[in-house]
Formats: structure tokens, C-alpha cells, sequence
């Protein structure tokens, strides 16, 4: 009977020509059921309190052409406790604040209430702990396709705006869970989980803060890295995803490699030989701040290309040389593996200036681009000349201001080891 009852109700899903992902009654019979009983037992009430609130749900749920689905994931080193429901780039922002003890149950609840038994499907999965600092990015996307045929554009779109995140703080931002999946308590399938890593432990971090000054200009920032990624073989797209993986669980042999490949695409255009030499000049004029002098940006690329050469060529490091590596770099912890962390730290931070500074000068909205891919530019002629520098550094600012993003270019602050003091955050404006 509920069958014929659906199929009479809704003929253009069950028995029409309609392009509908679901077309089988009894898939939303079945999904009723086990809302209910889901229902009864959170609440602790009788099975029929509340049925025809799920019937109601169901009937919407059939009536649409189409499905909603909600795309759910969840970050760390991310402080949106200022901007908690602000949407930015079609993704709202949820925070936890400090979920030690027992409110940790808040982090679970929340997800639960944008997805329902998306915990249940990650009952295996590490979510993130009591001070990892998380937060929730929840987006909606309303499609005839089921969850893994649009989990492609959710992701994508959720990755840009992560990209502007790292970008625009500087901060350790890590993509720790993700799902997508239908957000009613009526739904015909369980969620999908589309993201599971499991980062460890990790003592030294810095943690991004939002505000709401802040998200105009993540919003602007989104839409560039957008129009990166259209450009195809732009080697800024390559340098963007390379600086991107080195935020997943990597050894850091990789990520020396990705870092090294990442600032070779931004700083490298049209030279030939002598790469490393024109790296490390081109990265002390372009990312010079008062804090971070150009002899000191110098130093520290140039062991970032010797030891990329080294991983490849096969070539081994003596203890002396990792001990003058990490004097170099000011890393004086116990543990090597944390002396690597500030090391890495470092030159992927070089990276994210350089990849912003290449993207102001690139863009083209108000004025001529300066520097943009498939432009014929001297470049080493328009450095070397002091106009040429002047010019080229004001271009970066005056666009980073006018994105409302006037300092994300400078130095970020240094890690915070998160056995030793509570852990301070940064904004995008580096304060």
C-alpha cells in the first residue's frame, strides 16, 4: 500500500520520465523506518512521537526533483569561534572552542545534526582531538546525481577555500574528516565519507583565526585561487597543489620535494640553468620584509634546493650538516623530528609569500598584469633595476590591500609547541 500510495502521490519521480537519482518507493519506505526508530531512540520517546514530522520530511523529500546533499568536513588549527555561522565562498563556518572533556561530545552532536549517521559511518575514524583546535565547513548542493557523483565539485570547491585559508594565515590548517551526504534525518542513503587522515601527534603547530573583518578579503582570495585552477597549465597550479600536500601526512623527504617543486614553479620562469642561484635571488627581492630581511630569505632557500638535490641524486647528509642546517634555521628542540617541522615550516611559508606574490602580480582587474604566465617578462632585468623592484612590491601590496588582505604577504609567526603553552593563534592579518 505505501508503495502504490508513493507511485499515485508522485508519479513524475516513480513511473515518469523524470531525471530522478532515487526511483524505487521502497528505498524512502525503508529510509522512513529507520528515521523513525533513530528518532525514538535519541529521544528516548515512543516510536510514534514525531512520525509525521518524518512523513512530512519523506513526502519533501520525494516531491523534489533531484536530491539536496550537504557536504560536511572538519579542520584543525582553525580558530572561527569569531565568525561561527559566517559563510564564506558558499561554505558556512562552525566552531567548537575548547572541546576538552566531555565537550568533546560537541563535536560529534554538530556533525550529527548536519548529517545525520555521518559518525556512525567514521566510527573507525580518528576525528580530531581535544586540542587540535577543530572547526566544521558545511556546504549544500542540490543535484539529480548521487553523493559520489558530486563529491568531485564539493571537494574541489572546498579545497580553494582551504587553499585562500593557508594562504591568507599562514597558519597549519590540516583537512582531517569530510562527508557528503543527504542532510535529513530521512535519507534514502547513508553518507559518504570522502576524507580520513589521521595526522599523529604533532607538538608544534600554528593556529589561524577568522574575523569578521577578514572575510571579504577570504572571499576574494578564494576567487583568485578559483581562477588559478582554471588556467591549466599555469605553473602556479601546479605550485598551489604541491604547497597543498604538504599539509597531509607526508615524510618529509616528499615534502622537501613538493616544497621545492612548488617554489621552482612560482620564481623559476624562463631560466634554464642555474635554477637554484635564480630562486634564492629572486625569492630576497620579491619576499623582503622589514622582519624578514632579503640575506636571510637567501640563506634559507638555498638549502631547501641543495637538499632537494640531494633526496633525488640519492645523496646523504652528514650529522654536521643536519646540525648546521637546523642552527641556520634557529630549531634548537629535543626532537629531530621537530627541528624538521620549524625547517620545513620555514620554507613552506617562503613558498605560500611566493605564491601570493605571483597571484598579485598576475592579476589583470584593475591595471596590465606584471607577471602572468605566457607574458614575455625580463624578469631579472625589472629586479635588478631599483624602479623595477619599487614597482613590483607596491603592485603586491596595493592588491593584497585592495583584497583586504594587506599583510597575508609577511613573514608568519613562529610554530607554537603546544606542550609548552597554550597555543596562540594568528589572524590573516598576522597580528
Amino acid at each position: 500500500m505505501f508503495r502504490l500510495a508513493l507511485e499515485e502521490a508522485f508519479p513524475a519521480r516513480f513511473t515518469g520520465s523524470r531525471v530522478s537519482r532515487h526511483r524505487d518507493p521502497e528505498d524512502f519506505a525503508v529510509a522512513l523506518v529507520r528515521a523513525v526508530i533513530a528518532q525514538a531512540t535519541v529521544t528516548d520517546a515512543p516510536v510514534h512521537d514525531g512520525v509525521d514530522e518524518q512523513v512530512a520530511e519523506l513526502l519533501g523529500a520525494a516531491a523534489t526533483d533531484g536530491q539536496t546533499l550537504r557536504f560536511v568536513e572538519l579542520v584543525q588549527n582553525l580558530d572561527v569561534a569569531a565568525v561561527d555561522g559566517a559563510v564564506v565562498a558558499g561554505f558556512r563556518f562552525h566552531g567548537f572552542g575548547d572541546i576538552s572533556g566531555h565537550r568533546f561530545d560537541r563535536l560529534r552532536r554538530a556533525v550529527s545534526r548536519e548529517l545525520p549517521e555521518a559518525i556512525y559511518v567514521a566510527e573507525r575514524t580518528p576525528l580530531p582531538g581535544p586540542r587540535d583546535t577543530p572547526a566544521m565547513l558545511v556546504a549544500e548542493m542540490t543535484s539529480a546525481q548521487d553523493a559520489w557523483g558530486v563529491r568531485l565539485e564539493m571537494t574541489r570547491r572546498a579545497g580553494q577555500l582551504l587553499t585562500a585559508l593557508r594562504l591568507a594565515t599562514g597558519a597549519t590548517i590540516e583537512e582531517s574528516t569530510a562527508w557528503i551526504g543527504e542532510p535529513r534525518l530521512v535519507h534514502i542513503e547513508a553518507p559518504l565519507l570522502v576524507l580520513s587522515l589521521d595526522h599523529g601527534w604533532r607538538s608544534l603547530r600554528r593556529v589561524g583565526s577568522l574575523r569578521p573583518e577578514d572575510l571579504d578579503g577570504l572571499g576574494s582570495l578564494t576567487s583568485l585561487v578559483a581562477d588559478v585552477e582554471t588556467r591549466g597549465v599555469d605553473p602556479l597550479v601546479v605550485a598551489l597543489g604541491r604547497f597543498n600536500r604538504t599539509f597531509r601526512p607526508g615524510i618529509w623527504q616528499d615534502i622537501v620535494l613538493d616544497l621545492a617543486i612548488a617554489l621552482e614553479a612560482v620564481l623559476a620562469a624562463n631560466r634554464r640553468d642555474e635554477i637554484g642561484h635564480a630562486l634564492r635571488t629572486r625569492a630576497a627581492i620579491l619576499l623582503a620584509t622589514p622582519g624578514d630581511p632579503s640575506d636571510l630569505v637567501y640563506d634559507h632557500v638555498k638549502p631547501l634546493y641543495d637538499l632537494r638535490s640531494r633526496v633525488v641524486h640519492g645523496g646523504a647528509y652528514t650529522q654536521k650538516e643536519w646540525t648546521d642546517l637546523f642552527r641556520r634555521f634557529g630549531a634548537t628542540h629535543a626532537l629531530d623530528a621537530d627541528k624538521m617541522a620549524v625547517v620545513i615550516d620555514r620554507w613552506r611559508d617562503l613558498v605560500r609569500r611566493a605564491i601570493l606574490t605571483r597571484i598579485a602580480l598576475g592579476m589583470t582587474r584593475r591595471s596590465p598584469a606584471e607577471w602572468r604566465h605566457g607574458q614575455e617578462v625580463a624578469i631579472d632585468r625589472v629586479l635588478a633595476s631599483p624602479d623595477g623592484r619599487r614597482r613590483w612590491r607596491t603592485r603586491v601590496r596595493t592588491v593584497l590591500t585592495t583584497t583586504g588582505l594587506p599583510t597575508a604577504v609577511r613573514e608568519a609567526p613562529p610554530l607554537i609547541d603546544r606542550l609548552a603553552e597554550r597555543p596562540k593563534v594568528t589572524d590573516v592579518r598576522g597580528d
